[in-house]
């Protein structure tokens, strides 16, 4: 005789960013030709690469889910790359988003909250990522991707 199931507990543990456990408890016995309550598949996001023009290898994930870009640039320029310049890395990652050519910091920060978006400076020992999270729209990411290319290729460094 089969008992009906008073209540489910379902569990999915995230091991290596990959969903891999489902479990289900009940009070009572069921059938074992019972089918899953529901089919919990891997996220698999499909990664597109390129190189750039200049060189730079491009890895770009698309996401429907959230109407958000996110940009990570990484440099090869750690605390661990100085040699004998100890704090070089530091002190140009502190300086690099404190202007550029005809634009202050206080402006930078000033138009980036005007569109929600977030710039983040990380530096470790291997290496230097400046992150910037936006909305999609087309004003964000052109307030963003002038602000972006101008950090890069026009920084004051001021002193």
């Amino acid at each position: 005789m089969v008992k009906s199931v008073k209540y489910r507990l379902i569990s999915a543990f995230l091991i290596m960013g990959l969903f891999i456990v489902i479990t289900e408890a009940s009070t009572g016995s069921y059938a074992a030709s019972r089918s899953p309550v529901f089919d919990l598949k891997p996220l698999q996001p499909v990664i597109r690469t390129w190189t750039t023009s200049a060189g730079v290898p491009v890895l770009y994930v698309f996401r429907s889910e959230i109407p958000m870009l996110d940009v990570g640039v990484v440099f090869d320029a750690g605390a661990s790359r100085e040699g004998k310049q100890w704090g070089l890395a530091s002190i140009t990652q502190s300086l690099l988003d404190q202007g550029f050519k005809g634009m202050s910091a206080q402006v930078i920060r000033e138009q980036l909250a005007d569109v929600g978006a977030q710039l983040k400076m990380q530096l470790s020992r291997d290496q230097s990522r400046v992150s910037l999270r936006t909305r999609i729209d087309s004003e964000s990411l052109k307030v963003t991707q002038s602000i972006m290319a101008k950090l890069f290729s026009e920084p004051i460094f001021p002193m």
